[in-house]
């Protein structure tokens, strides 16, 4: 795809895409959540996040995943459920400034994502379609696809772009 920069090649089989069989069931019980976790050279925390293994050895992430720099501040904060995003989803820089956040709904399929300015005001906004519809088969698939209003804000956290449907960030 060359939507993603760096430029991304994707391999699959044709053949599963046209089955009747379906997508991979989701398991959502069954097996054991460990905890695992990775440290810098030094000896501090990197990151620790906790999984599922599945009865047939399938690995799901499962729980919290944080990320931490080399410093010990915080850098990354997302929650998964059976292998998806769930919950809200943070990234702050080096200083503790968040820089961006996602607001995933698995029930709604909608998450949507904002951008910060270093005030903390809102800078962007848009809300993406978590599991759409393929466009030549009856069948959704697990994604994000941007799909609703999205909208640009000065460093004030004023409309620098107005959507037709919306009077303020």
């Amino acid at each position: 795809t060359t939507e993603t920069q760096p430029c991304l090649h994707y391999e699959l089989i044709e053949a599963s895409i046209f089955s009747d069989a379906g997508d991979v069931a989701a398991e959502n019980s069954g097996g054991t959540v460990k905890v695992f976790s990775e440290t810098y050279p030094d000896g501090k925390i990197c990151s620790k996040w906790s999984a599922r293994i599945c009865p047939n050895g399938r690995y799901l992430l499962d729980g919290k995943e944080t990320d931490f720099y080399e410093s010990g501040a915080k850098q990354h904060e997302v929650i998964y459920k059976n292998g998806r995003k769930t919950g809200e989803e943070n990234f702050w820089a080096a200083d503790g400034k968040k820089l961006w956040s996602w607001s995933h709904d698995l029930k709604s399929h909608r998450s949507v994502w904002t951008k910060f300015w270093p005030n903390g005001a809102r800078q962007f906004q848009s809300t993406w379609n978590t599991q759409p519809e393929a466009r030549d088969l009856k069948r959704s698939f697990f994604g994000l696809v941007a799909d609703g209003p999205a909208y640009e804000c000065e460093k004030d956290g004023s409309l620098a772009r107005r959507p037709r449907d919306r009077k303020s960030c």
